[in-house]
């Protein structure tokens, strides 16, 4: 659970950075759109300067990764689902393609962003260009904005599941103890695994069944 939240962390963190330079993007945009008889000058730093960002964009999103695995071109895990595996408990965590747009099978939002796409969608030529690009990029940093959202709760949740499973663990040791402590009194013996047994069956809610 420990590398499943640094794991989300990392695509947290790289998609906060995306939406930062898309956000610079939108600056650039709303000048051009609200600008009457915009100079080819204009225009053309315009442009230069948007080039940069979305080179940034795409330079943060081929450097996202975690331990050699890259998170944010579809490639992670099995088509962008990477399962976490914590004793018997298994947890699926989806990483959206954000870069490779040939990658679409099983990949959670496939249709929804592709970067790779960004240079020709906010392109600009006029004020009329500058007003629709202005128009997607906006909706771009809406889905940064659902996809940071995404990211946090999953942080959160893993966090929560991490704490519970130490938490599970403490109580284990504890009986464990009281148990090596009567056996060594009484002369009984109880293994370490029929109180883990006798631990989870008895419990209200475990773990391990997943209805904690």
């Amino acid at each position: 659970m420990e590398d499943g939240k640094a794991m989300v962390n990392v695509a947290q963190t790289n998609a906060t950075a995306i939406k930062s330079q898309l956000q610079a993007i939108q600056e650039i945009l709303t000048d051009c759109a609200y600008t009457d008889d915009l100079s080819s000058t204009v225009l053309s730093s315009a442009g230069q300067s948007i080039g940069e960002h979305i080179d940034e964009i795409l330079r943060i999103a081929g450097n996202a990764s975690f331990n050699g695995m890259n998170l944010m071109d579809g490639t992670a895990g099995d088509n962008g689902t990477v399962e976490l595996q914590a004793g018997s408990s298994v947890r699926q965590q989806k990483f959206l393609n954000l870069l490779d747009s040939s990658i679409t099978s099983g990949v959670m939002g496939s249709s929804s962003i592709k970067l790779n796409n960004l240079a020709q969608e906010l392109s600009i030529t006029d004020q009329a260009g500058a007003q629709a690009a202005l128009d997607n990029v906006e909706q771009y940093i809406e889905r940064m904005q659902g996809l940071e959202a995404q990211y946090s709760y999953d942080y959160k949740s893993l966090d929560n599941l991490s704490l519970l499973f130490e938490e599970q663990a403490d109580i284990y040791d504890q009986a464990r103890e009281r148990s090596q402590a009567s056996t060594s009194k009484s002369g009984a013996s109880t293994s370490s695994s029929s109180v883990l047994s006798q631990l989870l069956s008895s419990s209200s809610s475990s773990i391990l069944s997943g209805s904690t």
